[in-house]
């Protein structure tokens, strides 16, 4: 009886795990089909596709991104995939398809603001663009400040400082 109980209970424990190895795995595949249907696009999928785009021919695309064509090709497909439908014709001589050519202009403005959104990052990060926060207490600031700004405005004209006076008790609440 202590056996047969045993067994039922190892068995029992078997199918547990295997149940749960089903359910881990389903999910692997939804949120791997999910995910490759959210993030399948980036700004490298779009890069390739201007520079084909406007190229028209696969060879001439590909020396100039300095990958190969298969792999350009598996980005183009990997874009008509994700969108449903096919952006270029690939009859000679190649051409855009409605679709092709709705994609270039947005594809175009995501990569223009791509660069604009890198470049203020890159001014923050340099110190040519930003804000900073300064509070102190009134007596203190009328002996700092003056030598403090007139430095720091000197070296990061850029930028845009922001002051604020006020007792301790009033700044740590502003914090």
């Amino acid at each position: 009886s202590k056996y047969n109980s045993r067994s039922y209970i190892l068995s029992n424990s078997f199918f547990v795990i295997i149940y749960n190895i089903i359910i881990v795995v389903s999910g692997i595949i939804y949120f791997k089909e999910r995910w490759n249907k959210t993030f399948m696009i980036n700004f490298l999928n779009l890069k390739y596709f201007v520079v084909l785009a406007h190229a028209l021919n696969f060879s001439q695309a590909a020396k100039k991104l300095f990958i190969s064509q298969q792999a350009l090709s598996n980005h183009i497909s990997r874009l008509e995939s994700y969108y449903g439908t096919i952006l270029f014709d690939r009859n000679q001589p190649m051409t855009l398809t409605p679709a092709g050519k709705s994609l270039l202009i947005y594809a175009e403005k995501l990569l223009s603001l791509e660069k604009e959104a890198e470049r203020s990052l890159q001014d923050i990060k340099d110190f040519q663009s930003g804000e900073i926060t300064i509070g102190m207490t009134s007596v203190r600031s009328s002996v700092m400040l003056p030598y403090l700004l007139s430095n720091y405005s000197a070296v990061f004209p850029q930028i845009k400082i922001h002051l604020y006076q006020g007792s301790t008790p009033q700044l740590e609440k502003a914090l």
